[in-house]
Order: structure tokens, then sequence, then C-alpha cells
């Protein structure tokens, strides 16, 4: 008997993996930043993050599977709300049960400080009172090491109460010394099992292998070992997660849609996140608005047969809009 086989895509657009829950920690983040109406309801504006951050997590790692290693990527304008993105994943991350959130943030101590003190403030996390979270920032001591193993331990244990496990939240410099301390901290736990989401902010900065140009170019010689620090305490700190996604973020995404298809910072899903009502960038202001733009004359361009004895007047016309506007 003949049998006719009917091949169908899937009824979710966004090809998702599981279906993540949306609880408390989201709604609150979204109604502390102002995302709510006249009646204190999630307005418009806050329902579209909530929606944006969905598709991204529904894209990661589920949660309840035992083994499941997913790497992402997520692109953004210029200032279009990144942060905002990767704390609100973060917070529906923890209503979705997961137990470890890391974010890897600048490489420098300056912008390193900044987003740890942006995720504390914007989770609430030291005007609260419930055990929601756990704040550590660039672990490296013997106390570090027992407070995650003890974390992990209350998750472990199916009698402790659910309410007061808290996820581990974990901001950690990028830098190779510090990501090293981290996955120090990290493998002496058991870690089967643990649901973790590594947050890569800013990921075409220093994160991808900076060496791998030059290994190309050394042909056979390559020594195929030979990758840049930060980029292997990266994988190394990923080695330890059975179940984990890679999150990468950034605006300038160039760097991580061309590595090898092989590399394992490769994303197998991506995510562009849409800005909101009245966002402006380049666009606007250096394509709408072409009278922003000054081109500079060919007689201010030195060359060999055009030397300058003095700076030109439309580079001292720049200096001076720019010290103007500082």
């Amino acid at each position: 008997m003949a049998e006719t086989i009917e091949i169908i895509g899937s009824i979710n657009s966004n090809n998702s993996k599981w279906t993540p829950s949306q609880g408390e920690e989201i709604e609150g983040l979204i109604k502390s930043k102002g995302f709510i109406d006249y009646s204190g309801k999630i307005n418009e504006i806050g329902k579209k993050v909530i929606n944006e951050t969905f598709k991204i997590l529904e894209m990661c790692a589920n949660p309840n599977e035992e083994k499941n290693i997913e790497t992402g990527l997520v692109i953004g304008y210029v200032q279009s709300g990144k942060t905002l993105s990767f704390t609100s994943v973060a917070a529906l991350a923890n209503d979705n049960k997961y137990r470890i959130i890391i974010i890897i943030t600048g490489t420098s101590v300056q912008l390193s400080e900044q987003s740890y003190e942006r995720m504390k403030k914007d989770l609430r996390i030291e005007t609260r009172y419930d055990r929601r979270w756990t704040l550590m920032k660039n672990p490296k001591t013997k106390e570090h090491e027992d407070t995650i193993g003890l974390k992990l331990e209350q998750w472990a244990d199916l009698t402790y109460p659910r309410d007061n496990c808290s996820t581990l939240l974990i901001t950690v410099m990028k830098n190779g010394s510090r990501l090293r301390n981290l996955t120090r901290c990290l493998q002496s736990s058991n870690l089967n099992g643990v649901s973790t989401l590594i947050i890569d902010d800013e990921s075409d900065q220093a994160s991808l292998n900076t060496r791998a140009s030059a290994n190309a170019n050394a042909g056979e010689e390559v020594n195929e070992g030979d990758t840049s620090t930060i980029y292997r305490r990266i994988n190394e700190l990923r080695n330890i997660f059975p179940n984990h996604t890679f999150l990468q973020y950034t605006a300038t995404p160039q760097a991580n849609l061309f590595i090898n298809i092989m590399d394992r910072l490769s994303p197998n899903f991506i995510k562009l996140l849409e800005p909101g009502e009245g966002y402006t960038g380049g666009y606007t202001f250096f394509v709408k608005q072409k009278n922003l733009v000054k081109r500079i004359p060919n007689k201010d361009i030195p060359t060999n047969n055009n030397h300058l004895n003095g700076p030109p007047d439309s580079l001292l016309h720049a200096l001076r809009v720019f010290f103007w506007e500082l």
C-alpha cells in the first residue's frame, strides 16, 4: 500500500529548541526600567523587549537537558539596547532555573566594573530580600569556590526548597588570568546537569582567536595549539560545562561571522535585535541628514605632490566642532 509522507516546517517561525516560561524576574526587570503604562502594567515597548528576549533564550540550550551545547550571536545596532537585552536574557534565564550565568565583560577594569554595577542595579540585587541571585565578581579565592559549590549543592538537593535556590551571577573581566581563575573556581564542583549561560559582551573584541590569520599564513608550519590567550581561556571555561550556551553580543559582527565554520566560537544561531522606536543611529545622522557630512577638500589632504605647511582649515574646523561638543 502506497504511503504519502508530507514534510512540514516548524510551526514556530523562530525554530526554537524549547519554550521558556515568563516569570517574576523578567517582569520585575521590565517594570523597574519604566516600561509600564499609567496602570502599572507592562506597556507595548516592554512587551516587545520581552518578546525579543524569548526569541533569544528559546534558541539557547534547554536547561532541563543533561548535555547540550549551543553557540549564538546577537547583533544589535550601536547604542540600541544590547546591555538591556542580555540583562533581560539573564532575568528570563533565572525564571527558567538556569543555575549559572556568566557575563564576560570588557577588557579594562573600568569597563568590567561598569558592567558589574549595571547588572547589580538593573537586577535590583542590593534592594531586594529574596534569594534569586548570588552575585560574584572575578572569582578566584577558596571562599568563592566554596560559595559556588554550596549553591550548586542546594540545586542538586531535591529536598531543598526551590525558592531558596539562587542563580549564580558571575561577572568576569575579559582577561586571561581572570578567566583562568574563574575556571579553577568552577571546576571543583559537579557541573553535570548544571544549566549555564555564558554571555560575551563586545564579543568581537579579544574573544576570537587573534592568531588565526598568522596560523593560516604559516601553512604547513602552523601549530594548531597556537591560539591567543583569551580565546584559549574562553574555550577552557566552556569545556567544563556539559550543558551551556555561549551567547555573543556585538554591534560589529564581521569577525564573528567570517571565522572558520569549524571554529568553536562560530555561531549556530544568530539573532538581530530590533531597535526600539525613536532609535537614531548612523543611518539617521549620515544618510538621511547629509548636511551633517563635510567632505575634506583635496587641497587639504597631504600627498607626495601636496605638502602642507600647517593644519588645513578643514581640520581646524573639525577640531573646533569636536571640542565645542565636549
